[in-house]
């Protein structure tokens, strides 16, 4: 990496500490809250990196030359939900004092992730536009189908758009600062990508 890119990493890692340290404790939980707050702006931020590396992918099939920004896109978004993932673990051990494995919403977590997984192995096999597509937008509604039908038991339902006005306003905040940084990073691992092909 560049200096420049090194510098921007920076700026946008800071940005979402931060983020995620000025939110402010909650009545229940407390601090804790930033540790929700966190995994839960990573989980909204892969999932919009997969509709973004599904977009992309599509329109790889009419316009040459989007190959490595709907690949690198989709590596970052799959380990931003491991990240998540992990995050998710963090906080229910220290909210809840144990992790779940059975949770119904921890189980779609990993579901997900096995999926992500898999498709980004095939994409590393077959790089034609369509099949891409078609694996990247099928992954991504699955996703969003998966979370919608989820049963709730122990995750609360909608947690953010219950809070108050300005816990909301600190979540969407954390969740763009994450969003920023995790593209800046696929922008820069396109560029890798393109370099070595050349």
């Amino acid at each position: 990496m560049n200096r420049k890119e090194i510098a921007i990493l920076t700026i946008l890692f800071l940005a979402i500490l931060g983020a995620v340290a000025l939110t402010p404790a909650e009545g229940n939980i407390g601090w804790k809250i930033r540790l929700v707050y966190a995994h839960g702006a990573g989980v909204w931020a892969a999932l919009g990196l997969f509709v973004l590396a599904s977009v992309i992918a599509v329109l790889s099939i009419f316009k040459r030359g989007l190959g490595s920004l709907f690949l690198a896109t989709e590596y970052v978004a799959t380990g931003l939900w491991i990240i998540s993932f992990l995050m998710a673990i963090l906080a229910t051990k220290i909210v809840w004092g144990a992790v779940f494995f059975a949770e119904p919403r921890m189980l779609t977590s990993l579901k997900v992730l096995s999926v992500s997984i898999a498709v980004d192995a095939l994409l590393s096999l077959s790089k034609q536009p369509l099949v891409a597509a078609t694996l990247l937008f099928t992954r991504t509604v699955a996703a969003f189908y998966w979370i919608a039908a989820t049963e709730l038991v122990m995750h609360p339902d909608r947690p953010v758009l219950q809070s108050a006005l300005d816990m909301k306003l600190h979540f969407v905040t954390v969740l763009v600062s994450i969003f920023l940084f995790a593209l800046a990073v696929a922008l820069i691992i396109k560029r890798r990508m393109e370099a070595i092909r050349d």
